[in-house]
């Protein structure tokens, strides 16, 4: 892989497995649902939230505001998920894309779900350097600047990542700034993980 070489993935390749496929978008209802059928496990293990918005501090207040608010304070919240049985529930709505190899996924992912008009901010590192971003539903912009090592080959390129679609980059060479689309009207799901 050459230091400029990123890759945005095309919704077909997300599908190429007939077996594996996301064929729904996974919006934040979808996600409630996975919740209330795993609360055990996602209490246990996966529960804290960070968030820009100040009600916003477990699972059970993102889906409070965000399923039954009418008007949304915008805000960014971050889901880490470093244990392997929330991992694996994930796993079932947001499957590994065909491209990724099947070996060397790393345990920790992070769910970032940001209102439609979420300030930017940028995709937090990961334990691997192979990054990759899925866009579950809604739409994202992704700045991928070039780090210090990088900028003498590399310009800052702008993806714009809509639902179903997802980027693969090394945060080796690129720190990407997620940015919210001008005309966005829903919220964004975007899932996060990184591979070895």
């Amino acid at each position: 892989m050459s230091i400029i070489n990123f890759t945005l993935i095309c919704k077909q390749e997300l599908h190429e497995r007939k077996k594996h496929t996301q064929k729904e978008l996974v919006d934040i209802s979808r996600l409630q649902v996975l919740y209330d059928q795993n609360r055990a496990i996602f209490t246990k293990d996966a529960y804290k939230i960070q968030s820009t918005h100040p009600d916003i501090r477990n699972l059970d207040d993102l889906f409070r505001q965000f399923v039954n608010a009418s008007q949304h304070v915008e805000s960014h919240s971050v889901w880490r998920c470093n244990r392997m049985a929330p991992a694996r529930l994930l796993r079932s709505v947001f499957p590994r894309p065909a491209r990724l190899p099947a070996t060397g996924v790393s345990l920790e992912r992070y769910l970032i779900v940001d209102t439609p008009q979420a300030l930017p901010y940028r995709i937090p590192d990961a334990e691997c350097a192979n990054m990759f971003v899925i866009q579950g539903s809604g739409s994202r912009t992704f700045l991928l600047r070039p780090t210090q090592e990088c900028r003498h080959r590399c310009r800052t390129l702008s993806v714009r990542l809509p639902a179903n679609y997802g980027l693969i980059y090394n945060w080796w060479y690129w720190k990407p700034i997620s940015l919210p689309e001008q005309y966005a009207k829903a919220p964004s799901v975007s899932y996060i993980g990184s591979y070895c």
